[in-house]
């Protein structure tokens, strides 16, 4: 992603968890895109020249979890998802578990 456009997995304000994917007008269709390959999901306009992709609903969210648990590389990331899904199995009374490992990176991957 580049600067000022980000992807997350969180909890809203409100207390919602959520997927977002954030993108500024410029690359509108790439989230058109993510949607209509995902299958669901909304595009919400955030600002005058930002775009959101939003997922938020149970089966949605299940769906994300399951395309990045076990997926990711940075720990960082991984450490966010397990969060994530911790907040998922209270909110929903789930036991999805975490992969908590990933996959090195090598300068062949590159």
């Amino acid at each position: 992603l580049a600067d000022g456009e980000t992807c997350c997995l969180a909890e809203s304000k409100r207390g919602d968890l959520q997927f977002v994917i954030t993108q500024g007008y410029r690359n509108l269709a790439v989230l058109h895109h993510i949607k209509k390959l995902i299958g669901f999901g909304s595009i919400n306009k955030q600002g005058p020249r930002t775009f959101r992709y939003v997922v938020q609903d149970q089966v949605g969210l299940a769906e994300i979890i399951s395309f990045l648990n076990g997926n990711l590389v940075l720990k960082k990331r991984i450490a966010g998802l397990a969060k994530f899904i911790e907040a998922y199995n209270a909110r929903y009374t789930t036991s999805i578990e975490a992969i908590t490992t990933g996959v090195e990176p090598t300068r062949e991957d590159g």
